[in-house]
């Protein structure tokens, strides 16, 4: 069991976790960093052309270099999923799967997001059976087949610009009338002849025998449709991962995201949050707002240290 306590845990080794925790050791902060992850959702990115720096990069590329950085300044890290946490009054003490208990002073949440689920028939039972939701890892077993895109905003448009070079045909279904999508990648699917588009359109069924044969779908004015179907790619978002903040009593939002100051602390004083599971950057989730709000809560923890 560690017994020394923290200035710092950095609980999260996504995007948001990883800064805050280069600016924790440049500021020198002593802390802890845990995460399951590395990376995070982050790593699942095909291609990354928003970034600055780089003009086109990898998700687990671009968290590779991160990753060495961090490492750089020989940060205390465990990769290992928290199991408790409890406020004792004067620190916090979290207890991971491995069976080490750290204490710490204050605590940066930068837990990200877990995959929302579709909540229709067929959907658990066809996981990895022709459900899928990385196309990098699993794209390459549908080469010249057919496939779905659930989702048309920027994560589903990214897959399917990605799948459209492998595989056959792609659906893209959204039950949203219209891409939601960029600007920029709106343009790039209109170029691909092989992709179709079901907007306006929900998922009655998925349909099977030993694998993911049939989506059943239903558009909006009722018309039914059956797609015959090889697999499908789920790229519907995500919900905020704030199990521990609910045990910790923290304050969020209507929709369950962890309500944030602008210098990323929480409804406690002694716990900040960054990333995707915060109201911070005016509930922009992308890689580099999750950056910023790790730096942020970096520094704002700096300054209460130094306050005091």
């Amino acid at each position: 069991m560690e017994e020394k306590i923290y200035p710092l845990a950095i609980l999260g080794s996504g995007m948001a976790g990883l800064t805050a925790s280069i600016y924790a050791s440049r500021y020198r902060i002593k802390h802890i960093l845990i995460g399951e992850t590395i990376g995070g959702n982050a790593i699942e990115a095909i291609t990354i052309e928003n970034y600055p720096g780089f003009k086109k990069i990898k998700g687990q590329e671009l968290i590779n270099n991160i990753k060495e950085q961090v490492l750089e300044y020989e940060p205390d890290w465990e990769e290992a999923r928290i199991e408790t946490i409890e406020n004792k009054g004067k620190y916090f003490s979290i207890k991971t799967n491995s069976g080490k208990v750290y204490k710490a002073k204050y605590l940066i949440l930068a837990l990200g997001t877990k995959r929302k689920e579709l909540g229709v028939p067929g959907e658990k039972e066809f996981q990895a059976k022709g459900i899928h939701h990385c196309p990098t890892c699993d794209g390459y077993f549908y080469k010249d087949k057919i496939v779905a895109i659930i989702g048309a905003g920027d994560s589903g448009a990214t897959a399917a610009f990605y799948l459209a070079d492998l595989v056959k045909k792609i659906y893209i279904i959204n039950i949203v009338s219209e891409l939601r999508a960029m600007p920029f990648w709106q343009e790039k699917l209109s170029q691909r002849k092989n992709i179709e588009f079901r907007l306006g359109y929900h998922i009655k069924e998925f349909k099977g025998k030993d694998r993911l044969e049939e989506i059943n779908l239903e558009s909006l004015d009722g018309k039914k449709e059956n797609l015959k179907i090889d697999g499908v790619f789920v790229a519907v978002g995500g919900l905020p991962n704030t199990d521990i903040a609910h045990k910790l009593g923290l304050k969020l939002d209507s929709k369950g995201y962890i309500e944030t100051k602008s210098t990323m602390q929480t409804s406690d004083p002694h716990i900040f949050a960054a990333g995707d599971l915060t109201t911070g950057s005016n509930h922009f989730h992308q890689m580099i707002t999750a950056a910023s709000e790790g730096a942020i809560a970096a520094n704002a923890i700096y300054q209460e240290v130094q306050k005091k």
